[in-house]
């Protein structure tokens, strides 16, 4: 941990890691830089042999021009340090809400990094464009940055990955989103770390449960009636444990408070305020908003006061404070966990796996991880989405949608109960969420796969790439760049499917024709690509065969109207993989 509070720094800059969560965009800017350039500082001073580094979210993206530093004095040029690095850094991006994404002004950069750059000898201009997302002028993003620069890139849920490829497709001329190369990793969660010790001393499924039900009771009532607070809220406080039904069905739902997470939905609408008051509820909510989300924190006061209000006073609690240790408790103790997030805003949502480890069952949106499951295995339930673009549409239909859940389903599974108490179909379901979580959402899964899909063959790339061959690289690349503006598609021979439909499955010959100009022809692949009217994809290598020419059949298995597309690539044969920068579309 990287820390500016030393004593022989200033006031102004032994602050700057005091709090994670400034509102100002320049300390936000003064932290990245310390964690960017930090690194390397780091790493050199403690001469450690680094082959990897992999970048969570934007925040360390300024470790590029540190590492192309570092590299430019052990005698690269900037080319080949930058070739070098590229070997050698994995990104993943974890939100798919654009305002997660740090950027920042060109004016605030350059009173920090214009030397930096000029000492790298980039030109300014240059160096602001490699921070542009298309349709974001006038901001480097350092998401944009590291999409450019880094070898290998990867999002946190499957689901979250085709969301990530549509935001970023701007990045990437002559190409669809999903074919761009963001591959899907699933976050997961340590299990020693957040499944309750009590699980692992007992096999008594419903007597843990109730044990951890009532900690986490007994732990709210010390948090919150020990110490004075305002007036109405203790009241409210009081009235709920005063109401508490052993046999009430407890859901938290404790998150961040942002718009997308939706948490006014439990309040607004007739359907749940009616299950509310009606039914054996008790509601825990808790979460903070950003320090710049004001609409987050508008949220967060709306749905405090109307907490202290009929018919929610003393069925729902609010309680303030969120840390870790309230996560803890609620994780293990209420007996559902409920997400709300608007369809595609989710990246993951671990807090769902942590309580799933416990036996807490999942009542969701489909999105982020809960994507990735079939409900009934995982022991919960999927609310189902609104296909209306239409906020209040959305919001009142999947609100009622939720509502209904909780009538016909949640709660008689909750309610029915053998002659001993025990509701058997409810343990059966805890039973099912504990062993799919464990073993599909575990860290332990996790770190397999990025070894496996990231990890290794980033590390054989770069170790097998010899000195020589390197070197081959850089110059390749280098005539790639010269020459590339001199790629000519000289015909394309297709059937005329502009006159006449083809027939389904009917194999059909394409071929293709280029002048490359000074381009290495062996350099180059071609390939035709079809997408239908719903946007699958589909992409047919033409094979050289000399001279420029590239040919190949084609078999579209299914009826339909296609927009359909010749497109020219550069093929790296040193790393086996396309150049997603060189690209020609006819």
């Amino acid at each position: 941990l990287m820390d500016a509070d030393l004593a022989e720094n200033p006031p102004e800059v032994r602050e700057i890691t005091a709090r994670l969560y400034e509102g100002d965009a320049e300390r936000r800017l003064q932290q990245e830089l310390i964690l960017g350039f930090g690194t390397q500082k780091l790493v050199e001073a403690l001469k450690l042999q680094v082959e990897l580094f992999h970048y969570n979210e934007g925040h360390p993206a300024f470790h590029l021009l540190a590492l192309w530093m570092h590299l430019k004095e052990a005698g690269y040029d900037l080319h080949a340090a930058q070739e070098e690095a590229r070997l050698r850094v994995l990104f993943t991006t974890h939100t798919p809400v654009p305002a997660g994404h740090d950027a920042f002004p060109p004016e605030l950069l350059q009173k920090y990094l214009y030397d930096v750059v000029r000492r790298l000898g980039i030109p300014w201009e240059r160096f602001l464009h490699w921070g542009e997302m298309p349709g974001e002028a006038g901001k480097f993003s350092l998401t944009a940055f590291c999409l450019r620069f880094a070898g290998q890139t990867n999002a946190v849920s499957q689901l979250h990955t085709r969301v990530s490829q549509r935001m970023f497709a701007g990045l990437y001329e002559g190409y669809r989103p999903q074919e761009l190369p963001i591959r899907g990793i699933t976050n997961g969660v340590h299990v020693a770390t957040w499944q309750a010790p009590e699980w692992s001393r007992s096999r008594r499924t419903w007597e843990t449960h109730q044990i951890l039900r009532s900690a986490l009771l007994s732990y709210l009532r010390r948090r919150l009636l020990s110490e004075p607070g305002p007036v109405g809220y203790l009241e409210a406080t009081r009235a709920f444990f005063a109401q508490m039904d052993e046999n009430a069905l407890l859901i938290g739902f404790a998150r961040r408070f942002a718009t997308y997470k939706r948490h006014g939905m439990l309040f607004e609408y007739e359907s749940l305020r009616r299950v509310i008051a009606e039914e054996p509820i008790r509601l825990i909510i808790a979460g903070k908003a950003h320090p710049r989300d004001e609409a987050g924190k508008k949220m967060l006061r709306t749905v405090w006061q109307r907490s202290l209000e009929p018919p929610f006073l003393g069925k729902v609690l609010f309680v303030p404070d969120y840390d870790i240790q309230l996560a803890r408790y609620l994780i293990q103790g209420v007996d559902v966990w409920l997400n709300l997030p608007i369809f595609g805003n989710e990246a993951s949502g671990t807090s769902g796996m942590k309580a799933a480890l416990n036996g807490v069952l999942h009542l969701s949106i489909p999105d982020g991880w809960w994507a990735e499951v079939d409900p009934t295995e995982a022991g919960g339930w999927s609310i189902p989405v609104c296909q209306s673009d239409d906020p209040e549409i959305r919001d009142a239909w999947e609100a009622t949608q939720l509502a209904y859940l909780l009538r016909e389903e949640v709660l008689p599974a909750y309610r029915a109960r053998d002659a001993r108490g025990i509701p058997m179909e409810w343990v059966a379901r805890m039973e099912r969420a504990q062993a799919y979580a464990a073993t599909r959402f575990s860290t332990t899964r996790m770190l397999g796969e990025y070894v496996e899909k990231l990890y290794l063959p980033a590390y054989q790339q770069l170790t097998t790439l010899s000195k020589e061959a390197f070197e081959e690289r850089l110059a390749f690349l280098t005539r790639i760049e010269e020459h590339w503006h001199e790629l000519k598609v000289k015909s394309v021979v297709l059937p005329p499917f502009a006159e006449r439909a083809h027939p389904t499955r009917a194999p059909f010959e394409v071929e293709v024709e280029v002048e490359a100009g000074d381009l290495p022809i062996e350099a180059l692949q071609a390939e035709i690509v079809f997408e239908s009217a719903d946007g699958q994809v589909q992409a047919f290598r033409l094979e050289s065969v000399g001279k420029g020419r590239f040919r190949g059949q084609v078999q579209i298995a299914d009826a339909g109207v296609y927009h359909y597309a010749v497109r020219i690539y550069a093929w790296d044969a040193f790393l086996q993989e396309r150049l997603w920068n060189w690209v020609h579309v006819v």
